[in-house]
């Protein structure tokens, strides 16, 4: 009820651009050495104008509760991201709230814990 961005109108048939056609979400099929299970994510559209951080969120969720389903309980995930098209103009699309919201599902809600976040081609202004 916190999140409605997040969680309502789950069904990605109804609006592909915002779930399917702008991120990657990918299982990897081995898990680390510790028993996590590895998720790759990288921009499909790397439009700015198309992008929405919520639509990222719900791709995640959407792409975590599938792997749940098929595989079951997990001792936790790692999540690898490919930045490598990633530009200031969608850093200026995040909102202060969006964010908030989504560290708070990460961190209280989220059915499997996230053991660590990672990030490959990160861009310059990310130093800054």
């Amino acid at each position: 009820a916190m999140c409605p961005e997040f969680f309502a109108n789950r069904d990605p048939r109804t609006n592909p651009t915002e779930t399917l056609n702008l991120l990657l979400y990918a299982p990897l099929p081995k898990l680390t050495p510790e028993g996590y299970k590895v998720i790759f994510a990288k921009l499909i559209d790397p439009d700015p104008d198309n992008y929405s951080f919520a639509g990222q969120v719900k791709a995640f969720d959407m792409a975590t509760m599938l792997m749940l389903r098929q595989e079951g309980s997990l001792e936790g995930i790692v999540v690898v991201t490919d930045m490598k098209d990633v530009t200031f103009s969608h850093f200026t699309k995040l909102g202060v709230m969006h964010i908030k919201k989504f560290f708070y599902y990460l961190q209280d809600a989220m059915p499997v814990r996230i053991k660590g976040l990672h990030f490959l081609c990160i861009p310059s202004f990310m130093d800054k």
